[in-house]
């Protein structure tokens, strides 16, 4: 938390005497304190008793990912002038948004503050966070009461809420101390957890912070799980993106690189064929006779948004174009109960961006060309 810096001055009588912070400051501040203590205690409850039987069980709670995604594809449908999309899409995603406030998990209450507060919607106008943020401080305050610091904090108007993005980097810190007691340091769910901070870094616009983590995390992570697991191939994947996104950004934080955007390039393309692969080979272990198949415009699709580092609905994609053929061979694949809202909103970029123009009748192997 911050430590605030009293200011001393000399009063009427010669002696000097201190200047506490705002009381609106401090109010925030006690805030986060009682929401650091919230998450430490839920992630205990969550998961300390299935650590004792299960002790590598992993918490991956796909929903936050899906709702986090939507927004951004909200926000990428408003930047290419796709208004009623954007729209439409948005008001489908607001109206699941209940559905997330009753499960307590805090990764999802997180990803809820990140949308008020703007980071899952950078395109959008002022106006439009603010509404939208209007909108979920009155449903926390149905669902959870005044008291609670979701509510609180979605409560609070713009300019008392001072710095927001000290505001998103306390929580996150939260969130990763908390993981971090409950899974160890080391754990793999407190660095993929690293690995989201380096994200909200690049939107907050910290991009050398975000650079820095993920080069970290790299280094660390080639150590713990090997050079050529499947999440440093994605942590380098996002440092290249970022990296490519923001060339303006090359500092102290390449530690004396020269990046060249072809390598960069080849490297984005090998992440991309690595989960085309780990797709292929995922599908084949749940049902060996399934017909490895999906259109076209789907791999083209999916291909964009994992560009745009809007994952999880770009694995969807690969996944929905062959789930017909495994609920077939393999009745217990059950679909998600968020893979309608994925389904919605990956349908908005479709038309949105005309993949389909051309391949409506198509399909490809999902191991085939990608260029």
């Amino acid at each position: 938390m911050r430590k605030y810096q009293f200011q001393w001055r000399l009063g009427a009588n010669g002696l000097p005497h201190k200047i506490d912070a705002p009381d609106e400051t401090r109010r925030i501040d006690s805030i986060l304190r009682q929401a650091l203590v919230w998450t430490e205690a839920s992630f205990c409850a969550l998961w300390k008793p299935q650590l004792q039987e299960f002790p590598y069980i992993f918490d991956h709670d796909r929903r936050a990912e899906v709702l986090r995604d939507a927004f951004l594809l909200v926000s990428d449908l408003l930047e290419v002038g796709k208004t009623r999309l954007a729209f439409s899409s948005l008001n489908e995603i607001l109206d699941t948004i209940p559905r997330y406030f009753i499960n307590s998990h805090p990764g999802l209450f997180l990803c809820i503050l990140e949308a008020a507060l703007g980071l899952n919607m950078p395109k959008a106008p002022k106006s439009l966070h603010k509404k939208v943020k209007e909108h979920l401080a009155e449903i926390s305050w149905v669902l959870h009461g005044p008291s609670h610091p979701l509510t609180v904090l979605l409560s609070q108007r713009s300019e008392d809420c001072g710095n927001v993005f000290y505001i998103m980097e306390v929580l996150l810190s939260c969130m990763r101390d908390s993981l971090a007691k409950v899974f160890g340091h080391s754990g793999y769910q407190t660095r993929f957890y690293e690995f989201t901070m380096a994200q909200n870094y690049a939107r907050m616009g910290k991009i050398e912070e975000a650079q820095l983590t993920l080069i970290r995390l790299i280094r660390v992570c080639s150590d713990q799980f090997g050079s050529d697991s499947g999440f440093v191939g994605l942590s380098e994947f996002e440092l290249n993106r970022i990296r490519l996104d923001w060339p303006a950004s090359q500092s102290s934080a390449n530690q004396g690189e020269t990046p060249d955007n072809n390598h960069m390039l080849f490297k984005v393309e090998k992440a991309f064929q690595y989960y085309n692969q780990l797709l292929a080979t995922q599908i084949k272990q749940e049902s060996p006779t399934a017909t490895l198949e999906i259109p076209c415009w789907r791999i083209e699709l999916a291909r964009y948004l994992f560009h745009k580092r809007r994952y999880t609905i770009a694995m969807h994609l690969y996944c929905s174009g062959s789930f017909e053929e495994l609920s077939i061979c393999n009745p217990q694949v059950k679909k998600s109960p968020d893979t309608w809202l994925a389904d919605r909103i990956a349908n908005a970029a479709k038309k949105a961006f005309q993949i389909e123009s051309t391949w409506a009748q198509e399909t490809c192997p999902v191991l085939g060309p990608l260029g």
